[in-house]
């Protein structure tokens, strides 16, 4: 939650997980231990404005020559199918069509509506192959192209750290905080990299999520 100080009626709220740009003054605040003051100081950044920078695409923003060109482009895959779109996905790897089209489907299908329905209509896509066959450029042109996405890495994370973690407040501040993971700040997308390097033991806390 930001109050914009340039216009004070005005308030921003954001959500963990979002792209913000900010701008502000960096201060210095010192370290108190009981009622007096240390010779250590920490920073703080006092925020004048903040702006949101991965937005939501915006349909009434599309020019006309946009909506027609994709009034055309529906009606072409209406009747000759996804052709061009595939073409298009990933176009640096050749072929594996098939497994194009699945991320496709998978990226195209309607987000749900919270206020009717609570269970998840994306399907998981699992893709299996020896090293170097460009399983990690699909799914990273996947979550270029997909508001919201997010890529883990299964090798460097656990988890912990995929889904949420609980961390310890520094002592002055007390307390403990609750930290989203990857899959919990995924708006559509959660691209997990490297499955099989994540320890037997953290698999299974990721099946609630998945």
């Amino acid at each position: 939650l930001m109050k914009n100080m340039t216009s004070p009626e005005k308030i921003k709220i954001f959500t963990p997980g979002n792209e913000i740009r900010c701008f502000g003054l960096l201060k210095e605040v010192p370290v108190m231990k009981g009622n007096s003051k240390t010779e250590f100081l920490n920073w703080i950044l006092e925020i004048i404005s903040a702006e949101l920078i991965e937005k939501e695409i915006q349909t009434e923003a599309l020019s006309e020559d946009d909506k027609k060109r994709i009034k055309e482009l529906s009606e072409k895959i209406d009747k000759e199918g996804i052709n061009d779109l595939v073409q298009s996905f990933a176009p640096d790897i050749y072929g594996y069509n098939e497994i194009k089209s699945a991320i496709i489907f998978q990226l195209c299908n309607q987000r749900n509506d919270k206020l009717k329905r609570n269970m998840r209509n994306k399907s998981n896509v699992l893709l299996i192959g020896d090293p170097g066959v460009a399983k990690s450029i699909i799914g990273d042109f996947a979550v270029s192209v997909s508001t919201g996405a997010r890529k883990a890495v299964g090798g460097g994370s656990s988890a912990v750290g995929i889904t949420a973690s609980v961390m310890k407040e520094e002592e002055k501040v007390g307390g403990f905080r609750v930290e989203p993971g990857a899959m919990v700040l995924a708006m559509d997308l959660l691209f997990l990299a490297e499955l099989n390097n994540l320890s037997d033991e953290d698999k299974p806390k990721l099946q609630e999520g998945m």
